[in-house]
């Protein structure tokens, strides 16, 4: 049985190597980052000094996260090649950060250079950090999914603790302060992954209750101050942890080293590229059609290399590789429907969900944004549990299955929302409560397809290509995400070219929201039906009695 580069017999701590909460950590900083801005960016768009209307924020959101996911095609392309993963999470990481604080400049050009730099930098850092998990772990190590949930959960603390920190802050007291709290969370998630563990370990527990602490005094509601603690005390417990994990030895120093091949080799002409695409990403994200187009062309050649290199492989890499294609079709389904968060879900918080706590007032839209991670921070560990127990018991669901399984609870969830709206009082406004319930069914069903699609990219792809394979499960959801943005579109509020946007009473846009939601609620379902009946042949296909 092969093993991945840096799997060798390890340190473990509850049953996991130790290097994964180091990765826990630095991922959790970049998720952050990344969800500190996308709380704020189509609020940003809409109501900052650049005044977009809907159509037009919904468009450049929509082109700007396509290409997010974009670019780490190209990044685990250079990873497997050149750089190697771990020197190219670096890259991606002080990249990141430089966009973040771009941000905070109150320029257009500025505006549009912050986007570019966040692309290229998520490129880099996007599929060689998962990579890397993927490397702690033999091909059939049982343990694989499992660690891959809680790497996941890392993901998803940062997720949850941005819209609380950044989303907060930056509607209460400023946009820039919320982008400047993201610049640092990214600093330090480069900080985390590359310091020496006495350090890392001291970065790790003063960012950790730094953060905590902020987070008792962030709210507007009894409501959100409970929130706020259970995520507090969540950030407090991961950083004792990996505390003590980085003391046990952290994360093996050959862990995403560069290729034998690329001893030696200029780096030069991959900083050159960096210089070359950056304005071009600007260009593509102010200019969506570009964008769109640069995509089909950009995903037609990688999904021409991938087939390429499925026709040359033996027939079980081969036929792995076929079920990697076909999942990546419906996670890009999956994708498409559920970032509806932070575009179409977000105006529709903002402006026909009842916010109101009693005499303290609104609680900011983006806050909501939390609600699905921390829904991911309390059942992510169930889900662990939930599949150990089944797979000891020979009742695990196979991995297509999962897929269809996240499908059905997506839809169920818009279709909540959908009954939310029609359930809506007189004057167009909808209970939080149907916005939570579609918020859980959304994430359950996103337990179902996302560690798991991760975990299934690495288990499929032969060694030499995985991170290549990694930047095409991203580039699928680059292509759901640009779908999203279409979508999104259908409930844009109408208004003048160059006029200020005027947002009509909530009794207005009430059905433009519910109708399209029902609609994704039927289509979601739809493929939910049609992945569970692919399923026993793609089963088939990842020959799981071969060896490695």
């Amino acid at each position: 049985m092969v093993m991945g580069k840096a799997a060798r017999p390890q340190e473990t701590l509850f049953g996991h190597p130790v290097g994964l909460y180091t990765l826990f950590f630095a991922e959790m900083w970049e998720r952050f980052s990344y969800y500190g801005m996308r709380a704020l960016l189509v609020f940003y768009m809409i109501k900052g000094f650049l005044g977009m209307n809907d159509g037009r924020a919904y468009a450049v959101y929509g082109a700007y996260t396509a290409l997010v996911y974009a670019t780490p095609f190209v990044g685990g392309m250079l990873a497997d090649r050149l750089l190697g993963a771990r020197r190219a999470v670096v890259w991606g990481g002080l990249l990141m950060a430089a966009g973040h604080a771009t941000m905070t400049v109150e320029r257009e050009w500025a505006f549009y250079a912050a986007l570019a730099l966040l692309i290229c930098g998520n490129g880099f850092f996007k599929p060689n950090i998962s990579a890397i998990v993927g490397q702690l772990y033999a091909k059939e190590d049982p343990r694989r999914d499992g660690g891959f949930t809680l790497f996941y959960m890392g993901i998803n603390l940062g997720a949850a603790l941005a819209p609380l920190v950044c989303g907060y802050v930056g509607e209460t007291y400023g946009w820039h302060y919320g982008f400047g709290l993201a610049t640092l969370g990214m600093l330090t998630g480069v900080a985390v992954f590359v310091a020496p563990v006495r350090i890392t370990q001291v970065l790790i527990l003063g960012g950790a209750f730094g953060t905590s602490g902020s987070l008792l005094f962030l709210y507007n509601s009894p409501y959100q101050l409970a929130v706020n603690a259970f995520v507090a005390t969540a950030l407090a417990a991961a950083a004792v942890i990996a505390v003590i994990a980085l003391g046990r030895g952290g994360l093996p120093a050959g862990a995403g080293r560069p290729p034998t091949a690329a001893s030696g080799r200029s780096l030069a002409p991959v900083g050159a590229g960096v210089i070359v695409a950056l304005p071009l990403a600007a260009l593509c994200v102010q200019h969506s059609a570009i964008a769109g187009v640069a995509l089909a062309v950009f995903g037609g050649g990688a999904l021409a290399y991938l087939l390429f290199e499925a026709v040359r492989s033996p027939r079980v890499e081969r036929d792995r590789l076929f079920v990697a294609l076909v999942l990546m079709f419906f996670s890009m389904l999956f994708w498409a429907f559920f970032e509806q968060a932070g575009s179409s879900i977000n105006n529709f918080t903002d402006r026909n969900v009842d916010r109101a706590i009693g005499a303290a007032g609104l609680i900011p839209a983006s806050t909501f944004q939390a609600a699905n991670p921390v829904f991911i921070l309390l059942f992510g560990l169930a889900f662990t549990a939930l599949w150990a127990w089944l797979a000891a018991r020979r009742a695990e669901p196979s991995t297509p299955v999962k897929f269809a399984l996240g499908l059905f609870q997506l839809g169920l969830g818009f279709g909540a929302l959908w009954l939310g709206a029609e359930r809506a009082d007189a004057s167009g406004m909808v209970s939080a409560s149907w916005l939570l319930l579609g918020y859980l069914l959304h994430t359950t069903g996103e337990l179902c397809v996302s560690p798991v699609g991760l975990s299934m990219v690495t288990r499929l792809s032969p060694a030499r290509i995985v991170s290549t394979v990694m930047g095409g499960w991203f580039l699928a959801t680059a292509f759901s995400q640009y779908l999203a943005g279409l979508i999104a579109q259908l409930t844009g509020v109408k208004s003048e070219e160059g006029a200020a946007q005027v947002v009509p009473e909530p009794s207005a846009t009430l059905h433009l929201y519910g109708d399209v939601f029902g609609q994704i609620a039927i289509s979601a379902v739809v493929a939910a039906l049609v992945c569970f009946a692919l399923s026993p042949l793609l089963v088939r296909w990842m020959h799981p009695e071969a060896e490695d």
